[in-house]
């Protein structure tokens, strides 16, 4: 739950299927915005198979893709999650 008085994030996190890249896309990410914007932020998870209206709304072209929703203005990290921190490619922090 974000902490009140301090910017909080929402942020949503594309990726295709249930495969185990998926998985380990969706822990790095997870386990960045601990380290770096703890408390702060809300993750959705879409999986585009399961909901690919949501990625079309989104303009989601490639997975895994990470946007930041708000705070505006809207930012985006395509491709790879496991070499570069997302928090920081995302100016969160």
């Amino acid at each position: 739950m974000p902490q009140p008085g301090r910017d909080s994030y929402a942020l949503k996190l594309f990726v295709r299927g249930h495969s185990s890249g998926s998985a380990r896309t969706i822990q790095t990410v997870r386990d960045s915005l601990e380290e770096h914007v703890h408390g702060r932020y809300s993750l959705q998870v879409i999986d585009v198979h399961q909901q690919p209206g949501e990625a079309s709304a989104m303009h989601v072209l490639a997975t895994p893709t990470l946007v930041r929703v708000s705070p505006g203005p809207s930012m985006r990290c395509v491709g790879s999650m496991h070499d570069i921190h997302a928090a920081g490619r995302l100016n969160l922090v």
